[in-house]
């Protein structure tokens, strides 16, 4: 509470060696490991984030917290496959479509773009209802060569949301590469109709 206290009235070191002091009493405590690793981070002290980070992780391994520390500092590095890895590990990845997304971009941008696909197929399965997860699992289709499943989704996409504007755009563009170019150009013009 002290240090709460300190950090409320924008005291930050102060509610630091608080915490600090609070961590060396109670070591295994995640909440105010990854909370010491959230202060160091937002301090430009990426070094020591990084340890308080790996020890929140270390008493649990799913603490959000601590993952997304993790995977913040990952992304600093450029080490994306990394970052994917520390959102899988959160334990609120199961329940959060947010997450698989961002998990299969850095997965993709790691270089392991079948891997990237083959997580938003599972959460495609896990909530078929999702726009976001549909464009961008209808988008890695696209990538890795799957043309007609793409079209499929992206067909069905537009039609249950007739606003979502890069997901007609998407369509016409795999429309056109897949050599459909009526259906292309059709496309194309609704888009030019509604915004000239």
């Amino acid at each position: 509470m002290l240090a709460q206290f300190y950090e409320s009235r924008g005291s930050t070191e102060s509610a630091l060696g608080v915490y600090l002091q609070a961590a060396d009493r109670d070591p295994n405590n995640p909440a105010v490991l990854s909370h010491i690793g959230g202060m160091l981070m937002s301090s430009g002290k990426d070094a020591e984030a990084q340890v308080y980070f790996e020890k929140a992780r270390a008493a649990d391994k799913g603490n959000h917290e601590a993952n997304f520390g993790l995977a913040l500092l990952a992304e600093k590095r450029g080490d994306y496959l990394g970052v994917a890895t520390y959102l899988r590990g959160s334990d609120t990845y199961a329940r959060d479509p947010g997450l698989w997304v961002r998990a299969s971009y850095y997965l993709s941008r790691s270089g392991a773009l079948s891997e990237a696909v083959s997580n938003l197929a599972q959460a495609h399965l896990k909530w078929p209802e999702n726009p976001e997860i549909t464009y961008f699992y209808a988008l890695g289709l696209q990538d890795n060569g799957k043309t007609a499943e793409a079209l499929e989704l992206l067909r069905d996409l537009q039609k249950k949301q007739p606003d979502f504007r890069d997901a007609k755009l998407q369509y016409a563009v795999v429309s056109e590469r897949a050599g459909k170019l009526q259906e292309a150009e059709r496309v194309f013009r609704e888009l030019l109709e509604k915004k000239p």
